[in-house]
């Protein structure tokens, strides 16, 4: 097998190899026609030196086009392993929240430790998306789950779990924002949106959120206490080089249950939305990477139900 992938992507190498060289040879052939033209010899030479240049460049730029779209396609090849290990996570949580679920009569205690082993497995699918990414984009990428609460009859969201390696970073400060109710879901524009019935788009996609001039989120003055005061006028004054938070591109899908073949009449259902970020720019691809968050958000439907039905009972207790 090892013999047969060698042989494969040799082939392959030696197909682009002669197609270039074929195409370097045919513009350099075409020189013919300068040279047999009645042009000065300096007026020949100052053509011949631009040709050359040209030519170069162009085949440069041909030769970068190429390996960019190459390795990119084989990023998305190697991410297989981690999208197995994502649904292999999800599995099991879904057989441990169904034959592990307490019984009537159990205590708060044997509830919430119940919760909180579901969330250790949701913490390590976390890790994977973030690892998908990361090897996608070649840059630190975050994952996060964000829920929401009532609180006075206003909505508001809050992160209910991130990858490990984000989770130490930003625990207290995600513990803060829910006691202070830092985050009402109509103060975050984008996010809003992805929650109304009316929306057909329900997923937010930003390459880059500095020159995205809609994007008002309460999580500037969460990374910027100092930011509360006039956050509109700040908003306005930040660009690339002063952006408030710690990410700058971003994909956030819902995680919902509507309508479907089974369930025609079913109202649709929005627990939360699933998001991935990056700290860089213009990097990631709406068409593609977009499916890979939605393919995650559409598995983790039914354990979150699972798990926001028990965590509002335990409240309850």
């Amino acid at each position: 097998m090892i013999l047969d992938a060698f042989l494969f992507h040799a082939r392959r190498f030696g197909g682009w190899l002669l197609g270039v060289t074929g195409v370097v040879l045919s513009i350099f052939s075409s020189w013919d026609l300068f040279r047999d033209a009645t042009i000065d010899q300096n007026t020949l030479s100052i053509i011949a030196n631009i040709f050359i240049y040209t030519t170069a460049t162009l085949t440069l730029i041909f030769v970068i086009v190429i390996y960019y779209n190459s390795s990119r396609k084989e990023k998305y090849a190697n991410i297989t392993t981690s999208i197995h290990n994502i649904n292999h996570h999800i599995r099991d949580l879904n057989n441990f929240l169904t034959e592990k679920n307490p019984k009537d009569g159990a205590s708060k205690e044997e509830h919430e430790a119940y919760l909180q082993q579901a969330k250790t497995q949701i913490f390590s699918i976390l890790d994977f998306m973030s690892d998908i990414f990361r090897s996608l984009t070649s840059t630190n990428c975050r994952s996060s789950i964000k829920l929401t609460y009532e609180h006075n009859g206003e909505l508001y969201f809050y992160t209910y779990a991130r990858d490990h390696a984000s989770s130490g970073r930003y625990r207290d400060s995600d513990r803060k924002r829910v006691r202070e109710n830092h985050d009402p879901l109509n103060s975050n524009k984008r996010f809003a949106e992805l929650f109304s019935p009316d929306e057909a788009h329900w997923h937010y996609f930003s390459n880059n959120l500095s020159k995205d001039a809609a994007f008002q989120t309460t999580s500037m003055t969460a990374y910027k206490p100092e930011l509360i005061t006039g956050l509109n006028s700040h908003r306005r004054r930040f660009s690339m080089f002063n952006w408030p938070l710690p990410y700058r591109s971003t994909i956030s899908c819902v995680i919902r249950q509507g309508s479907c073949n089974l369930m025609e009449e079913r109202d649709s259902e929005v627990l939360g939305f699933l998001t991935v970020d990056s700290e860089s720019r213009g990097v990631f691809i709406e068409k593609w990477d977009t499916q890979i968050v939605f393919a995650l958000a559409d598995a983790i439907f039914v354990p979150l139900k699972q798990i926001t039905r028990v965590q509002t009972a335990v409240n309850a207790m």
